[in-house]
């Protein structure tokens, strides 16, 4: 048992949450963000349900949060983010404060924990996790208070606040899972007491209840049909993703080992904490076990944290090498780093520091430090790279087109602008996975009347199902058709039957024996593309985004675009036997490309070579060519070639 402390003082705590709020809110968003926040913004402006598991409690929040009567809607709902992970803050800092009977313990763990570069980076922005983060901090708090005296009141609030926060995140039943059965073992001999929890814990379970209610409402968000009792469970269940695994199969490839993601994973947690944070942190729970009274929330905290890191980590799918998609994962990681920082608390009590002035000193400089050290990346107050990037792409598609959309990044802001700020809501954004499960097909026919959908339950290669080809065929003749991020690798049906026409982030499709002004497309590619490139990206070199963000990856969206539209033009001139100036014309694209994208293949040096070739400039194309062969495929149908000439000079 702890000892219970009545004079804990909880203002600092306070004081904490809301300084960090204040830097929160200078440091928000003012606009829709990368990854899922145009999604979960829409769905809770629109009161629709989301990607599994649907997160109900989220919705209402936000939802709520979308009455503010000033600033984008986006604006909005990235605040409630801010203001969970303030609570959070708070919570942490005062569990700390009583586990400890230090309050500079309990600043130093939520100081460490709110300006920690993971947890920052989502207070600023729509995401469930900043929500998780305040269940998981709470959870903590309540069962210090449980074991200053096994106070029941504790274990039912918690009971409560496990299943409410599960109406958020089902991540937190890994903590819940041992927590409160660790409190229920000192009231089993009392039935009220356990009967009385599991009453609460399905109380708090109540805002599933909505999911029906909010799935009649449509929208661009909508995932599935909760009004139906299979649907329903779908949702719950994330059946669409697989139930017991992170990722849908096949939206990734092959997963990374467990063995790597437990490296990266501890490679983080040192990032997050100044490093010397997680020795720190172990010398804490070494002191504090060594209490008797301190021992056994030691242990079922312990356990907790190693439960959810072996359980999460196992069941986990993505491929972690690349860097978006370890920064997919690493959002995971952030409520672990609530019982990392609180003994982080435990390691600092249990210094031998004896005057309260040198506490307060070496406290406050950690915090500055990380505050200090991750304001710069994290100030997105300005950042409408995300905004300017939906705008881009719907600017350049045509009246009352269809527009087929790949990616997250395409989807998501084209889905806020749409649904939230009104944006060419002529446009109708078909979003291709979306099609590829059965209630999609139904979602964009109520969606979009005057779109044809093909016989077939939903896209895919089946015998009741129908391709990408049969879609657009259903479609080109009453209103042109728009892609933007390609189609899926084992879908290419279109190939045969329609060319692609880059115009900027998007392609037009035409039949392949359609005529197309060729001088007229080449003027208008290359203004969308510098029109995008100014407005959406303001003309900054890629390497000012980080290679995890989604801004760094709708920039290379951009890039390759450009690439397609140099490639195409090649082809082109290459057919029609253009003159040197117009080879000219087509190098300087590809030496963009060179200068400023820091990912070229051989496909680059390869065609840049010919277009010197072409315009007479035989000293570069040779420089080109060289490169060429470093890099190139052996399955290149022109190596051969290309080897002899080198070789022969």
């Amino acid at each position: 048992m702890l000892v219970k402390n009545k004079d804990s003082k909880s203002w600092p705590a306070l004081a904490l949450g809301g300084v960090a709020f204040l830097v929160y809110l200078f440091t928000l968003y003012p606009s829709v963000g990368g990854g899922d926040s145009g999604e979960l913004i829409t769905a809770g402006y629109k009161f629709s349900v989301p990607h599994p598991p649907g997160y109900p409690l989220y919705i209402v929040l936000a939802k709520l949060f979308s009455f503010i009567p000033f600033n984008s809607i986006a604006w909005r709902i990235n605040l409630l983010s801010s203001v969970c992970d303030a609570a959070a803050t708070v919570f942490l800092a005062m569990a700390v404060t009583r586990w400890t009977k230090q309050m500079w313990a309990g600043v130093l763990a939520g100081g460490l924990f709110c300006f920690s570069p993971l947890v920052w980076n989502y207070a600023i922005t729509a995401e469930v996790f900043a929500l998780n983060n305040l269940f998981v901090s709470l959870l903590l708090y309540l069962s210090v208070r449980f074991f200053e005296d096994y106070d029941p009141k504790f274990f039912l609030t918690a009971s409560f606040i496990v299943g409410l926060g599960l109406s958020n995140h089902h991540t937190l039943v890994f903590y819940g899972a041992i927590l409160l059965p660790a409190m229920l073992w000192f009231h089993r001999t009392k039935p009220k007491i356990v009967i009385g929890s599991v009453v609460l814990f399905i109380l708090g379970l109540l805002p599933y209840a909505i999911l029906p209610l909010a799935s009649a409402n449509l929208s661009l968000a909508q995932w599935g049909d909760e009004r139906s009792l299979n649907g329903f469970l779908n949702q719950l269940l994330r059946r669409d993703y697989g139930t017991f695994q992170l990722g849908a199969s096949g939206s990734f490839a092959e997963g990374s080992s467990f063995l790597s993601q437990i490296t990266k994973f501890s490679q983080n947690l040192f990032q997050e904490t100044l490093f010397i944070g997680v020795i720190m942190a172990a010398f804490g729970l070494w002191r504090s076990y060594k209490n008797k009274s301190q021992r056994p929330l030691v242990i079922f905290t312990v356990v907790a944290f190693v439960f959810y890191v072996i359980v999460f980590h196992a069941l986990a799918n993505l491929p972690i090498e690349d860097p978006l998609t370890l920064a997919v994962q690493s959002r995971f990681w952030q409520q672990t780093l609530v019982f990392v920082c609180a003994w982080v608390g435990l390691g600092f009590a249990a210094l031998p520091i004896f005057k309260s002035n040198h506490k307060i000193a070496l406290v406050m400089t950690t915090v500055v430090l990380q505050l200090g050290l991750h304001f710069k990346s994290n100030n997105h107050r300005d950042d409408w790279t995300m905004h300017g990037f939906g705008l881009a792409t719907l600017n350049t598609i045509p009246k009352d087109a269809l527009l087929l959309t790949q990616g997250d990044h395409y989807r998501n802001a084209i889905m806020y602008l749409q649904s939230c700020e009104q944006v060419r809501t002529d446009v109708k954004s078909v979003h291709i996975a979306t099609l590829t499960y059965p209630w999609g097909k139904e979602l964009f026919s109520n969606l979009y009347p005057d779109v044809h959908m093909p016989s077939g339950e939903h896209l895919g290669n089946g015998s009741n199902e129908f391709q990408i080809k049969s879609l657009i065929d259903a479609n080109i003749k009453s209103m042109p058709v728009w892609n933007c991020g390609g189609f899926p690798a084992q879908d290419q049906s279109y190939e045969n039957t329609y060319d692609l026409w880059t115009k900027g982030l998007c392609d037009e499709l035409h039949p392949k024996d359609a005529r197309v002004d060729e001088e007229a497309w080449q003027r208008e590619a290359q203004q969308n593309l510098a029109n995008i490139r100014r407005t959406a990206f303001k003309d900054e070199p890629i390497t000012k985004f980080s290679l995890d963000s989604w801004e760094y990856s709708s920039y290379e969206s951009y890039w390759q675009s450009l690439l397609r539209v140099a490639h195409k033009m090649l082809i082109l001139a290459i057919a029609r036997g253009a003159s040197p100036d117009q080879f000219s014309q087509i190098a300087k694209m590809y030496e963009i490309f060179l200068d400023e994208y820091p990912k070229s293949d051989a496909a680059v040096f390869k065609n840049l070579g010919i277009a010197y070739d072409r315009s007479g400039k035989p000293a570069e194309r040779d420089l080109m060519w060289k490169k060429y062969l470093q890099v190139a495929p052996p399955s290149d149908a022109d190596l051969p070639t290309i080897r002899a000439h080198i070789q022969g000079k």
